[in-house]
């Protein structure tokens, strides 16, 4: 049995900023039929009620689109069961959950093969997590699979693909969850090696690669690293917003030699072009200086105590700049302003704060990054700590 509905059709885990700004908008646009699946009873509720949802998109040279999202079905995560049988049509799976939460959509998705296989459906289905983080959809594959039965684990990995993503668009929290607000660039790029047969429909807005790991360690540490960088320190200079931050000569100094840095490290790594490092570097600057976006700094700097992980945007390239003998003396003042920001709407930013005050910087970043008590990376960094 193999039946399908005549329009292709996505699930998608999520529907915050990401899920309905970005995924919802984009394969709504293409020709799929959506259907958003959160754990929030509210936003399920408000979703189902409206029946649409606004996408505002912004330009560089100060334009905006408006975009209406209709035409969607929304469950509630808990009513697994009802997203398992789902699944039997569905043509694609994405998740934008953030990365604690895939165990629990693994959960689910487990169900749905087990229905698929048992009505025999014969044609793939690829799940595609879209967290910011190295090998999510492989990560969601493996809590998949272990939940399943032997049979189940065959079926499933005849007909199921987790291929890795990386995304790189900016979608800000909204105030209100049915005005949305991105930017017109988009860089999203899906393993190609890992696909299981063809898209139904055609997806110009993704790129299918065979340097998956390497676009994301571009993204990571050049983008990432940098817009954290950003943050950091245009929050040590009072700025609300990322596009005032670089209108501030002292942070675009600060920024500029650490994306420098940032970015010879990633050429190392993977052998880009400079050409190649100095286009993404390029295209850095003009997105953060995109003031219809009014993207917040907080919102940049917020959870720094995951952003300081071995390998994350700071820690990670400044391991490697050590390896390699490269600069890498802004990455190291970019971690001391992480080190710094704290926000009352930022729990974990308190928590760092307490931890801090009680242990002291080796030992603080020493449990967060999971280096090493002694690692060489603190004695440089306690040799310019801040006064």
């Amino acid at each position: 049995m193999n039946q399908r509905p005549s329009i292709p059709g996505i699930i998608v885990f999520g529907a915050g900023a990401a899920g309905k700004g970005l995924i919802g908008l984009l394969f709504s646009r293409a020709g799929y039929n959506v259907t958003f699946v959160d754990i929030k009873d509210d936003l399920v509720r408000q979703l189902g009620d409206a029946g649409r949802y606004q996408v505002l998109i912004h330009s560089l040279d100060g334009t905006r689109e408006e975009c209406w999202v209709e035409g969607f079905d929304v469950l509630h995560a808990r009513d697994r069961e009802d997203i398992a049988r789902k699944m039997i049509h569905t043509d694609l799976v994405l998740t934008a959950v953030f990365a604690q939460n895939l165990p629990d959509v693994a959960k689910t998705i487990a169900l749905g093969v087990g229905q698929c296989r048992n009505i025999g459906r014969s044609n793939p289905i690829n799940c595609i997590a879209c967290e910011n983080m190295k090998n999510s959809s492989s990560t969601l594959g493996r809590q998949v699979r272990a939940l399943l039965s032997p049979d189940e684990r065959r079926y499933s990995d005849e007909m199921f693909a987790f291929p890795d993503c990386m995304i790189n668009r900016v979608v800000p929290n909204p105030s209100n969850a049915l005005a949305l607000e991105t930017e017109d660039y988009c860089e999203w790029t899906v393993d190609a090696g890992s696909v299981k047969g063809a898209m139904p429909i055609p997806l110009p807005f993704i790129e299918f690669v065979h340097n998956q790991s390497a676009r994301f360690d571009r993204k990571l540490m050049v983008y990432n690293g940098s817009h954290a960088a950003c943050a950091y320190f245009g929050f040590a200079r009072g700025h609300t917003w990322i596009h005032e931050a670089v209108a501030d000569e002292q942070v675009v100094s600060l920024v500029q030699g650490t994306i420098d840095e940032l970015g010879a490290v990633v050429q190392r790594l993977h052998g880009f072009s400079q050409e190649n490092i100095e286009a993404y570097k390029r295209d850095f600057w003009l997105r953060c200086r995109n003031r219809g976006l009014r993207d917040k700094v907080v919102r940049i700097a917020r959870q720094p105590k995951r952003k300081l992980g071995r390998r994350e945007r700071l820690i990670g390239p400044a391991k490697l700049a050590q390896q390699y003998q490269l600069p890498h003396s802004f990455i190291l003042q970019a971690i001391w302003a992480a080190l710094k920001f704290r926000h009352p709407d930022d729990p974990e930013s308190l928590d760092l704060a307490e931890q801090l005050r009680h242990q002291g910087v080796r030992a603080t970043l020493s449990k967060i990054s999971d280096l090493g008590f002694n690692d060489p990376l603190f004695d440089e960094l306690e040799a310019i700590a801040p006064h």
